[in-house]
């Protein structure tokens, strides 16, 4: 089964959310983790 663009862009995103719950507890670290992480996710798509 082939997975499509946007089914890799959702299955890195989940990872990388996992990653950054464990990885920043603190909740200002957390969100500026999340912020860069969609950025980087909506360039990639964008591209």
């Amino acid at each position: 089964m082939a997975f499509g663009i946007d089914d890799a862009i959702a299955n890195a995103t989940k990872l990388i959310d996992d990653g950054i719950n464990k990885i920043w507890p603190d909740p200002t670290a957390k969100a500026t983790a999340e912020a860069m992480m969609i950025k980087a996710t909506s360039d990639a798509a964008i591209a």
